[in-house]
Protein backbone atom coordinates (compact mmCIF):
# COMPACT_ATOMS: atom_id res chain seq x y z
CA UNK A 1 0.00 0.00 0.00
CA UNK A 2 0.87 3.36 -0.08
CA UNK A 3 3.03 4.74 1.98
CA UNK A 4 3.07 1.53 4.20
CA UNK A 5 6.28 2.20 6.83
CA UNK A 6 7.98 -1.47 5.58
CA UNK A 7 11.79 -1.40 7.00
CA UNK A 8 13.43 0.78 8.87
CA UNK A 9 13.04 4.28 6.71
CA UNK A 10 9.49 3.36 6.16
CA UNK A 11 9.09 2.88 9.57
CA UNK A 12 10.98 6.19 10.35
CA UNK A 13 9.32 7.84 7.94
CA UNK A 14 5.79 7.01 9.41
CA UNK A 15 6.64 8.07 12.78
CA UNK A 16 8.06 11.99 11.45
CA UNK A 17 5.01 12.30 9.68
CA UNK A 18 3.25 11.33 12.13
CA UNK A 19 5.02 13.21 15.16
CA UNK A 20 4.95 16.39 12.91
CA UNK A 21 1.75 16.48 11.82
CA UNK A 22 1.15 16.05 15.41
CA UNK A 23 2.97 18.88 16.80
CA UNK A 24 1.94 21.44 13.66
CA UNK A 25 -2.30 20.44 14.30
CA UNK A 26 -1.88 20.64 18.02
CA UNK A 27 0.10 24.23 18.11
CA UNK A 28 -3.19 25.67 17.04
CA UNK A 29 -4.96 24.73 20.28
CA UNK A 30 -2.12 26.08 22.01
CA UNK A 31 -2.47 29.45 20.37
CA UNK A 32 -5.63 29.77 20.74
CA UNK A 33 -5.87 28.09 24.44
CA UNK A 34 -4.77 31.10 26.17
CA UNK A 35 -7.59 33.51 24.38
CA UNK A 36 -10.38 31.01 25.77
CA UNK A 37 -9.38 30.81 29.24
CA UNK A 38 -10.46 27.20 31.21
CA UNK A 39 -12.46 24.71 29.56
CA UNK A 40 -15.95 25.07 31.88
CA UNK A 41 -17.59 22.45 33.91
CA UNK A 42 -13.85 21.44 34.97
CA UNK A 43 -13.24 21.06 38.62
CA UNK A 44 -10.09 21.22 38.13
CA UNK A 45 -7.74 23.46 36.52
CA UNK A 46 -7.94 22.72 32.62
CA UNK A 47 -7.19 25.46 29.93
CA UNK A 48 -8.89 24.85 26.55
CA UNK A 49 -5.43 23.92 25.31
CA UNK A 50 -6.50 20.18 26.78
CA UNK A 51 -8.99 19.48 24.09
CA UNK A 52 -5.27 18.90 22.24
CA UNK A 53 -6.13 15.23 23.25
CA UNK A 54 -8.26 15.11 19.89
CA UNK A 55 -5.24 15.51 17.79
CA UNK A 56 -3.55 12.43 18.32
CA UNK A 57 -6.20 9.98 17.00
CA UNK A 58 -7.43 12.21 14.32
CA UNK A 59 -3.27 12.38 12.87
CA UNK A 60 -3.11 8.48 13.87
CA UNK A 61 -6.45 7.16 11.56
CA UNK A 62 -5.45 9.64 8.48
CA UNK A 63 -2.12 8.28 8.85
CA UNK A 64 -2.95 4.89 8.89
CA UNK A 65 -5.59 5.01 6.04
CA UNK A 66 -3.11 6.83 3.82
CA UNK A 67 -0.48 3.80 4.78
CA UNK A 68 -2.82 0.99 4.26
CA UNK A 69 -2.61 0.12 8.49
CA UNK A 70 -6.02 0.67 9.27
CA UNK A 71 -6.14 -3.41 10.27
CA UNK A 72 -2.84 -3.37 12.07
CA UNK A 73 -4.22 -0.33 14.11
CA UNK A 74 -7.52 -2.09 15.19
CA UNK A 75 -5.53 -4.85 16.13
CA UNK A 76 -4.27 -3.05 19.17
CA UNK A 77 -7.83 -2.67 20.31
CA UNK A 78 -7.55 -6.50 20.88
CA UNK A 79 -8.11 -7.86 24.28
CA UNK A 80 -5.21 -10.42 25.22
CA UNK A 81 -5.38 -12.91 27.71
CA UNK A 82 -2.64 -11.92 30.37
CA UNK A 83 -2.32 -12.28 34.48
CA UNK A 84 -4.65 -10.40 36.16
CA UNK A 85 -1.78 -8.64 37.86
CA UNK A 86 -0.86 -6.45 35.11
CA UNK A 87 -4.27 -5.23 35.29
CA UNK A 88 -4.25 -4.51 39.13
CA UNK A 89 -0.60 -3.18 38.67
CA UNK A 90 -1.58 -0.34 35.96
CA UNK A 91 -4.75 0.75 38.45
CA UNK A 92 -1.85 1.11 41.61
CA UNK A 93 0.28 2.49 39.35
CA UNK A 94 -2.03 4.86 38.08
CA UNK A 95 -3.17 5.91 41.56
CA UNK A 96 -1.18 5.27 44.53
CA UNK A 97 1.38 7.89 43.82
CA UNK A 98 -1.11 10.69 43.68
CA UNK A 99 -3.37 9.63 46.64
CA UNK A 100 -0.19 9.47 48.87
CA UNK A 101 0.90 12.68 48.24
CA UNK A 102 -2.55 13.86 48.68
CA UNK A 103 -2.87 12.04 52.08
CA UNK A 104 1.42 12.76 52.88
CA UNK A 105 0.54 16.39 52.63
CA UNK A 106 -3.46 17.03 53.51
CA UNK A 107 -4.12 14.10 55.84
CA UNK A 108 -8.25 12.85 54.88
CA UNK A 109 -9.95 15.01 52.57
CA UNK A 110 -13.58 15.39 51.18
CA UNK A 111 -13.92 12.75 48.00
CA UNK A 112 -16.18 13.95 45.41
CA UNK A 113 -19.72 11.98 45.18
CA UNK A 114 -19.79 9.29 43.05
CA UNK A 115 -21.79 11.28 40.46
CA UNK A 116 -19.08 13.44 39.81
CA UNK A 117 -16.52 11.24 39.83
CA UNK A 118 -18.17 8.97 37.55
CA UNK A 119 -19.08 11.80 34.92
CA UNK A 120 -14.90 12.91 35.47
CA UNK A 121 -14.47 8.92 34.79
CA UNK A 122 -16.05 8.78 31.64
CA UNK A 123 -14.09 12.24 30.32
CA UNK A 124 -11.07 10.76 31.00
CA UNK A 125 -11.83 7.37 29.29
CA UNK A 126 -12.80 9.04 26.38
CA UNK A 127 -10.14 11.85 25.80
CA UNK A 128 -7.73 9.35 26.91
CA UNK A 129 -8.75 6.58 24.28
CA UNK A 130 -7.93 9.64 21.70
CA UNK A 131 -4.69 10.30 23.18
CA UNK A 132 -3.97 6.06 23.23
CA UNK A 133 -4.88 5.80 19.99
CA UNK A 134 -1.81 7.70 18.50
CA UNK A 135 0.30 6.93 21.40
CA UNK A 136 0.01 3.35 22.12
CA UNK A 137 -2.03 2.23 19.43
CA UNK A 138 -0.25 4.19 16.52
CA UNK A 139 3.60 5.23 17.59
CA UNK A 140 4.35 2.48 19.96
CA UNK A 141 3.92 -0.90 17.37
CA UNK A 142 6.22 0.89 15.34
CA UNK A 143 8.46 2.02 17.48
CA UNK A 144 8.90 -1.19 19.28
CA UNK A 145 10.08 -2.49 15.75
CA UNK A 146 12.25 0.22 15.16
CA UNK A 147 14.19 -0.20 18.05
CA UNK A 148 14.09 -3.55 19.35
CA UNK A 149 13.42 -2.59 22.61
CA UNK A 150 10.85 -1.45 25.13
CA UNK A 151 13.24 0.83 27.24
CA UNK A 152 14.41 2.39 23.97
CA UNK A 153 10.66 2.83 23.02
CA UNK A 154 9.45 4.35 25.89
CA UNK A 155 12.52 6.83 26.15
CA UNK A 156 11.74 8.11 23.02
CA UNK A 157 7.80 7.99 23.46
CA UNK A 158 8.24 9.26 26.50
CA UNK A 159 10.31 12.64 25.06
CA UNK A 160 8.15 13.00 22.87
CA UNK A 161 4.84 13.17 24.87
CA UNK A 162 7.17 15.75 27.05
CA UNK A 163 7.54 17.78 24.25
CA UNK A 164 3.88 17.95 23.58
CA UNK A 165 2.92 18.64 27.41
CA UNK A 166 4.74 21.11 28.05
CA UNK A 167 2.77 23.94 26.38
CA UNK A 168 -0.95 23.16 28.18
CA UNK A 169 1.74 22.80 31.25
CA UNK A 170 2.92 25.93 30.98
CA UNK A 171 -0.68 27.78 30.39
CA UNK A 172 -1.95 26.12 33.39
CA UNK A 173 -0.30 29.11 35.32
CA UNK A 174 2.30 27.49 37.39
CA UNK A 175 5.90 28.07 37.93
CA UNK A 176 8.56 26.94 36.06
CA UNK A 177 9.58 24.16 38.43
CA UNK A 178 6.12 22.88 38.90
CA UNK A 179 6.34 22.86 34.87
CA UNK A 180 9.46 20.65 35.09
CA UNK A 181 8.06 18.53 37.92
CA UNK A 182 5.29 17.45 35.56
CA UNK A 183 6.99 16.82 32.56
CA UNK A 184 9.07 14.80 34.74
CA UNK A 185 6.00 12.68 36.27
CA UNK A 186 4.57 12.59 32.33
CA UNK A 187 7.71 10.94 31.16
CA UNK A 188 7.40 8.90 34.27
CA UNK A 189 3.79 7.94 33.24
CA UNK A 190 4.52 7.00 29.70
CA UNK A 191 7.36 4.50 30.51
CA UNK A 192 5.30 3.06 32.64
CA UNK A 193 2.33 2.65 30.71
CA UNK A 194 4.90 1.36 27.52
CA UNK A 195 5.86 -1.20 30.62
CA UNK A 196 2.34 -2.79 31.04
CA UNK A 197 1.59 -2.35 27.81
CA UNK A 198 4.42 -4.61 26.24
CA UNK A 199 4.27 -6.98 29.50
CA UNK A 200 0.67 -7.79 29.38
CA UNK A 201 0.47 -7.31 25.43
CA UNK A 202 -2.93 -5.14 25.97
CA UNK A 203 -1.98 -1.63 24.16
CA UNK A 204 -4.78 0.48 23.70
CA UNK A 205 -6.97 -0.69 26.91
CA UNK A 206 -4.01 -1.17 28.83
CA UNK A 207 -3.22 2.50 28.19
CA UNK A 208 -6.22 4.17 28.67
CA UNK A 209 -6.33 2.08 32.07
CA UNK A 210 -3.22 4.04 33.63
CA UNK A 211 -4.09 7.13 31.39
CA UNK A 212 -7.30 7.99 32.74
CA UNK A 213 -6.90 6.55 36.52
CA UNK A 214 -4.18 9.19 36.71
CA UNK A 215 -6.26 11.93 35.31
CA UNK A 216 -9.09 11.34 37.77
CA UNK A 217 -6.56 10.74 40.47
CA UNK A 218 -5.45 14.09 40.05
CA UNK A 219 -8.78 15.60 39.55
CA UNK A 220 -10.32 14.06 43.08
CA UNK A 221 -7.18 14.86 44.90
CA UNK A 222 -7.72 17.82 47.43
CA UNK A 223 -8.78 21.14 46.09
CA UNK A 224 -9.42 19.43 42.72
CA UNK A 225 -6.03 18.69 42.13
CA UNK A 226 -4.90 22.48 43.01
CA UNK A 227 -2.68 22.19 45.51
CA UNK A 228 -0.64 18.62 44.99
CA UNK A 229 3.45 18.12 44.45
CA UNK A 230 4.08 16.74 41.30
CA UNK A 231 8.20 16.29 42.19
CA UNK A 232 7.02 14.07 45.27
CA UNK A 233 5.13 12.38 42.81
CA UNK A 234 7.55 11.82 40.84
CA UNK A 235 9.53 9.95 43.88
CA UNK A 236 7.33 7.41 44.13
CA UNK A 237 6.26 7.00 40.77
CA UNK A 238 9.86 6.59 39.65
CA UNK A 239 10.45 2.80 41.09
CA UNK A 240 6.92 2.59 39.48
CA UNK A 241 8.00 3.31 36.07
CA UNK A 242 11.60 1.38 36.46
CA UNK A 243 9.78 -1.88 37.70
CA UNK A 244 6.90 -1.83 35.14
CA UNK A 245 9.21 -1.47 32.15
CA UNK A 246 11.60 -4.32 33.43
CA UNK A 247 8.85 -5.98 33.75
CA UNK A 248 7.31 -5.60 30.55
CA UNK A 249 11.13 -6.01 28.87
CA UNK A 250 11.42 -9.47 30.07
CA UNK A 251 7.92 -10.01 29.33
CA UNK A 252 8.31 -9.01 25.70
CA UNK A 253 11.85 -10.30 25.27
CA UNK A 254 10.69 -14.04 26.33
CA UNK A 255 7.96 -13.69 23.55
CA UNK A 256 10.11 -11.94 20.68
CA UNK A 257 12.53 -15.35 21.30
CA UNK A 258 10.14 -18.02 20.78
CA UNK A 259 8.55 -15.70 18.15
Amino acid sequence: MLGSPDGRAGLQRSLVVFGGWTLGCSAVFWAVGPLLGQIPGMPSRLPMAALVFVVPVAVAVLRSHREGTMRQLGRQFELRSCSPWWWVAGMLASTVPTYADAWAHHGTWPFPGPLEVTGLGVVYTVSGLCEEIGWTGFALPRLLRLTGSPVLSAALLGSYYDVWHVVPFLETGNGLPWVLAQCAQAFLLRCTIVGLCTGSRNKIWMAVLVHALSNLAWSTAPSVGAHYDPAFVDLLLLPIAIASLAAGHVAWTRRQALA
